[in-house]
């Protein structure tokens, strides 16, 4: 029963697909795919976190080998929406040998990532080659900002147009007009891509920055409207 909901929602989306929007439903359902958006994102020449997806204990801790790095985990695909968290939300954990070798771990494949120490955290709305970025103070190894205690303030960003070009041959790769990126400023200085969230939030960053989001999507749903 939950399969075949799950089929009607789906095909009704992708009836809507006729009608203007950022972004057709089928793209949007490809692009949600991260390990996809990872690889995308390695081509264009931005740099990623090590990654692996594993239930094998001996392949996990291989991966874990380095002892002076942390690791971490998080969910493919989120059980519930928001930014500040909540009940059902599923945080980005660190992992321990403890954790690879609990029985529970062999049941499930996970994602396990090399955690990268930070300067700040990037949250950059895209709209149709425009980039609106607000950047978060965290503590350098800080796992998830949004767990509860971890508030922090926004504020301004202006990316370097390097990262822009790079960001923009992601986005087409990923056939997306829109989307919220995620990136981090690591200690070592690089910009490293974590995942971007084809209908991620990006109203605290015209709320608390002013950042003129709503009127760019505005005027590409205008341009796409009228077959500019």
């Amino acid at each position: 029963m939950l399969n075949e909901n799950n089929e009607i929602t789906s095909s009704f989306l992708h009836c809507l697909s006729q009608w203007p929007a950022l972004d057709p439903f089928l793209n949007i359902e490809r692009a949600e795919n991260k390990p996809m958006q990872q690889q995308y994102a390695v081509q264009c020449g931005i740099p990623i976190p090590s990654s692996i997806i594993t239930n094998s204990v001996k392949k996990a801790i291989a991966f874990m080998h380095d002892k002076n790095k942390k690791y971490i985990t998080k969910l493919l695909r989120p059980v519930c929406w928001g930014m500040q968290g909540g009940e059902d939300f599923f945080y980005t954990s660190f992992l321990t040998k403890k954790d690879i070798e609990a029985s529970y771990f062999a049941v499930h494949p996970i994602l396990i990532q090399e955690f990268i120490p930070k300067q700040y955290e990037l949250r950059i709305a895209y709209v149709s080659g425009d980039f609106f970025t607000g950047k978060l103070m965290v503590d350098e190894y800080e796992a998830d900002w949004r767990r509860p205690g971890k508030v922090s303030s926004w504020h301004e960003y202006t990316l370097p147009e390097p990262v822009c070009k790079k960001l923009q041959r992601l986005m087409k790769k990923l056939g997306l007009n829109f989307g919220a990126i995620d990136m981090i400023r690591g200690s070592d200085g690089k910009y490293y891509f974590l995942e971007v969230n084809p209908i991620g939030e990006w109203g605290m960053l015209e709320k608390f920055l002013g950042l003129p989001i709503s009127a760019a999507i505005t005027r590409h749903l205008i341009k796409i409207t009228r077959n500019e």
